[in-house]
Formats: structure tokens, C-alpha cells, sequence
């Protein structure tokens, strides 16, 4: 199954859990997909295991609209990125678009 044209919103946060993040990012980007990583505020997190991701962008600058499914990986991020109402208000729009999403 070809993911070509398909856009795919991560996010990243402090001491994400680096494969749930970047075993899913590579398979996607093998079958065609687009991944976009969006953080909230660093440039750069550290994963659980030291591994680094540069984020693509911020989570106040992009429309759920533009993405067909989300990734949260888990790890110590997604307590952090609960607390940004920006980082909910886009998990509900996907959600309630019916994409799909995996955490």
C-alpha cells in the first residue's frame, strides 16, 4: 500500500521514547508519506535513550487539517505535551476527522 501524498504529524517532547518515534517515522517515509515532527518550543528533544530529533516545526504553527493521521510517541513527552492546549485542540480535530492516530 502506497502512502504517497499522505502528510503525517508527530509530535516531540522531552525524553520522548526514541523507537516510537522513529521506527514508525522511517516505515512511513518507506511507503511514500510525508512526516512532519512538530515540537513545543525546542528546536531539539533528547529521547529517552539520547537520541535526538530536530523538530520540522512548532505546534502553534500548523492546521490539523493538513494531516491524514498523528503519531504521539510515548516516553516522558506526552506529559509534557498534554499541558499545551494547542497540542489537545489538534489531537481532537484529527480525532474527530476520523484519521487515525497511534500512541
Amino acid at each position: 500500500m502506497s502512502l504517497m501524498g499522505k502528510q503525517i504529524l508527530f509530535f516531540a517532547g522531552p525524553l520522548y521514547e526514541d523507537l516510537e518515534l522513529w521506527y514508525p517515522k522511517i516505515r512511513l517515509e518507506e511507503e511514500g508519506a510525508k512526516t512532519v515532527v512538530a515540537g513545543i518550543g525546542e528546536k531539539t528533544y533528547q529521547g529517552k535513550r539520547g537520541y535526538p530529533v530536530t523538530v520540522d516545526t512548532q505546534v502553534d504553527q500548523i492546521d490539523a487539517e493538513d494531516f491524514d493521521a498523528l503519531v504521539i510517541p510515548g516516553g516522558f513527552a506526552p506529559d509534557q505535551l498534554r499541558r499545551f492546549e494547542k497540542v489537545l485542540q489538534l489531537t481532537r480535530k484529527i480525532y474527530q476527522a476520523g484519521k487515525p492516530i497511534a500512541f
